[in-house]
């Protein structure tokens, strides 16, 4: 059971957290004051440039699969180097789990490029449907 002073001491603690932070929130908006919209702060800023076009576009599906197999790919490497440094310490076990990882990732690789979705430019028919 907690003793009766840490939970004081907790319970004062939150509530001079608390505390601080409603006084730097109150003491921000004093100092701030009124912001003022104006055309120039509502624009789309593009590194000092004039922006082009709308900001919103829509992106294909395809930059976001791709970028997923670079993740996964890059997590693997994260989990071979370690690995390959302590191989022999773990011994045989370790090695076939190793072999058993990369072989699921390897399937994984196959059915994507298989699919197609490694193909930088589509073919017609598959190009209208994932746009």
């Amino acid at each position: 059971m907690l003793n009766a002073n840490v939970i004081t001491l907790f319970i004062f603690t939150a509530c001079g957290f608390i505390f601080v932070l409603l006084a730097m929130d109150f003491a921000g908006r004093i100092l701030r004051g009124k912001e003022v919209a104006t055309p120039e702060k509502k624009a789309t800023y593009e590194c000092g440039e004039l922006p082009i076009g709308e900001a919103w576009i829509r992106y294909n599906p395809r930059f976001f699969l791709l970028a997923i197999v670079f993740i996964i790919f890059d997590i693997e490497t994260a989990f071979l180097f370690p690995w390959g440094v302590t191989a022999k310490e773990f011994g045989i076990v370790a090695f076939w789990d190793m072999i058993v990882f990369l072989a699921i990732l390897l399937l994984g690789y196959i059915w994507f490029w298989k699919i197609g979705e490694l193909r930088w430019i589509l073919p017609s028919n598959k190009r209208e449907r994932n746009e």
